[in-house]
């Protein structure tokens, strides 16, 4: 099983609009998965050739906190979305402790 299918697993039980949005958010959080795996075996720093102290970011250094930023925002998009599907489990602590205080 290829990470893509593990993850719409996941996600099968989500409202069929839900999923068509969620779906391509699945297939690039692999891919950015993928170019970040490529992206660790380059370098990050690149030094200066007579004083080492002098240090450069390379374009792979760059190129992979971007991404990294990237796979961040979509998995806390997909968490959120597998959340708001629920389980049944009714209301977080947080949802009952503020129904109570709207009782009182």
């Amino acid at each position: 099983m290829t990470r893509k299918d593990d993850l719409l697993k996941i996600y099968k039980e989500l409202d069929k609009n839900i999923l068509t949005i969620v779906e391509p958010m699945i297939g690039e959080l692999v891919f950015i998965e993928d170019q970040l795996a490529e992206l660790k075996t380059k370098p990050f720093i690149r030094y200066h050739p007579t004083d080492p102290s002098v240090q450069k970011q390379t374009p792979a250094g760059r190129l992979y906190r971007d991404l990294l930023a990237q796979q961040k925002d979509i998995v806390r998009i997909l968490c959120s979305q597998l959340h708001k599907s629920g389980d049944g489990e009714g209301d977080s602590p947080l949802d009952a402790y503020f129904k109570s205080m709207g009782r009182s």
